[in-house]
């Protein structure tokens, strides 16, 4: 009788189990757990979360100096001269320095300038100078004495000579030099049009001209004999130049 008993009372507390498991579950609104079919199937590898790189971007170092050159507002410095400005009215040096827009100095020298000297003709031109100033333009915006540009300028001349002119005497008396020291100021606005490149990240070289007005300021002349002067008219005067600059940058 007892393994009959324990038998009967085996299967009593199983059906209570089974019975008992799905009421508790549904009391507490827990689903029940359903079955997994055995397909054979490999479950895929669960996904990392994406995590987004940011790159820090340093400062542009330019490894050579034509990179540099090619960057916008480079502040650049140059000395050039006009090679043809001893065909015109003097040799001549000029400085420049800025970004996109440039400060211009220039000095000439009107002594050895061939128009020079053929503007005061017959009276010799013995000393002068010349100074002027202004800004210039590139249009381009890469950076200064290079593309094309534009610019305003006002010059400041002064040029002295002498005239000499020898009489002869009469009746084998001595011969009369007659003549005048003569002493000119100018001053000439005028406007410069050009392109210019950069050759060897250092050598410069530029095309262009300049158009303008001389306006005189003063005029006089002083007579050998003491006697005076006659009134010299001094007209306003085109004045013109073209430019062959040639010269060095930083």
């Amino acid at each position: 009788m007892k393994p009959l008993t324990t038998a009967v009372t085996v299967i009593i507390l199983a059906l209570a189990t089974a019975v008992s498991l799905p009421v508790a579950m549904a009391q507490t609104g827990a689903p029940a757990p359903a079955p997994v079919p055995n397909t054979g199937a490999v479950a895929p590898p669960a996904e990392s979360p994406k995590v987004e790189t940011v790159l820090l971007t340093s400062p542009r170092v330019y490894s050579t100096p034509k990179e540099r050159f090619a960057s916008p507002s480079r502040f650049a410095f140059s000395l050039s001269t006009n090679a043809l400005s001893s065909l015109q009215f003097g040799p001549s040096v000029s400085a420049e320095a800025g970004a996109d827009v440039g400060v211009v100095i220039r000095y000439l020298y009107p002594p050895k300038g061939l128009i020079a000297q053929k503007i005061t003709d017959p009276a010799a031109l013995d000393r002068g100078y010349g100074i002027s100033a202004g800004l210039r333009w590139y249009l381009s915006g890469r950076c200064s004495v290079k593309g094309f540009h534009v610019g305003v300028n006002g010059m400041y001349a002064v040029v002295e000579g002498t005239y000499m002119n020898e009489i002869p005497g009469m009746y084998g008396s001595d011969s009369i030099i007659d003549g005048y020291i003569f002493h000119r100021e100018f001053f000439a606005p005028y406007l410069d049009l050009g392109y210019r490149w950069i050759f060897f990240n250092h050598l410069m070289v530029g095309v262009g001209g300049a158009l303008g007005f001389a306006f005189t300021m003063s005029n006089e002349r002083e007579r050998f004999d003491g006697r005076e002067s006659d009134p010299v008219e001094s007209p306003p005067m085109p004045y013109s130049e073209i430019n062959l600059d040639i010269g060095v940058v930083y």
